[in-house]
């Protein structure tokens, strides 16, 4: 079967089962608004709430697993202050396409699931490489479901503002914008992940990114995000195929590489010597 053949009304959807009313999303922002700034108030009142400071990754040009980048930052500075309340709105760019990854490429059934973006301190990790995956994580790396991933966010209280996106056909939609992620003192730190679909347990995102220049005390004006694909190290497969094995014993969270992909070469650029970005995150500071 050749899963970039399927007819329109045959391919496996993620982006369809997703729905909401206007009123809806309005009356979750709010809510999720008025949560972060009574947890953030909160924090700021224990003498040890502090926000320490997290290197941003730097690109380099190394092919081993260990010296991988996570994901390539680039910021602008602002002159907004840190103590203050802001938001951002983030745009999420598709790159993941025949042209840029042609190994195998899934066609009219590649999609990307609905997205997970969350504020967080420094005390919470949503995922990072070398981790085990949580069960919310894994959830959303095999099947698209943020559900598990959403009760965990939400029984942290480390966690602020949490956005859910909706899934997308690459061959329909090539963006798509959060309007309203909240940010504060206490909550300075974003982590992103959605699933490449169709896959086994593979997925895309950023985790632990500081919003804010330490050195400075101020906000980013703007903040760019490469993001790279990852094995999430639950299931097996080396397809763009989602009926797997589960992995046994379950493996650590990984980065895809040149020279860590698959044999088959999957998500290799067409010169089969490196492994491009798959996504773009592009976000903007709000001023309150």
């Amino acid at each position: 079967e050749e899963l970039n053949t399927q007819e329109e009304e045959e391919r496996p959807s993620v982006a369809s089962s997703v729905s909401s009313s206007p009123d809806d999303d309005d009356e979750a922002t709010e809510g999720r608004v008025q949560n972060v700034q009574q947890v953030a108030q909160k924090a700021l009142r224990k003498p040890n709430a502090q926000i320490t400071q997290k290197a941003l990754r730097i690109p380099n040009t190394q092919t081993t697993q260990n010296d991988l980048p996570d994901f390539d930052v680039i910021t602008t500075d602002s002159d907004t202050a840190s103590s203050q309340y802001v938001s951002y709105a983030c745009q999420f760019d598709n790159n993941w396409s025949a042209a840029n990854h042609p190994v195998m490429y899934p066609g009219d059934s590649a999609q990307w699931s609905p997205h997970v973006l969350a504020s967080h301190s420094d005390k919470y990790t949503m995922w990072s490489k070398g981790s085990m995956s949580s069960d919310g994580v894994e959830m959303v790396a095999e099947m698209g479901d943020t559900s598990i991933l959403e009760a965990e966010l939400d029984a942290s209280d480390e966690v602020g503002c949490v956005a859910i996106g909706n899934g997308m056909f690459n061959s329909e939609t090539q963006s798509q914008v959060f309007d309203n992620v909240v940010m504060g003192p206490a909550f300075h730190f974003m982590s992103t992940i959605t699933m490449i679909v169709p896959s086994p347990d593979w997925y895309s995102g950023f985790y632990d990114v500081n919003f804010v220049n330490e050195a400075k005390g101020t906000w980013y004006e703007k903040v760019v995000i490469s993001t790279y694909p990852w094995d999430a190290g639950t299931e097996d497969g080396d397809t763009y195929s989602t009926e797997n094995s589960a992995t046994e014993p379950q493996e650590f969270i990984s980065r895809f590489g040149p020279s860590t992909v698959p044999s088959n070469g999957v998500f290799l650029n067409g010169d089969r010597n490196d492994v491009l970005p798959v996504a773009m995150w592009t976000c903007d500071l709000r001023v309150w």
